[in-house]
């Protein structure tokens, strides 16, 4: 995933989620954000 050879999962990111104990939306919301995408 680090890499760009694979796609996060929803598990993938729950699992992330829970670890850092935020939203799984506030993830989305900055990757999108790194990649320039309009919010």
């Amino acid at each position: 995933m680090e890499q760009g050879r694979q796609s996060m999962t929803i598990r993938s990111l729950d699992a992330l989620a829970l670890f850092y104990r935020i939203r799984i939306e506030d993830i989305l919301i900055r990757a999108k954000a790194l990649r320039g995408d309009p919010l």
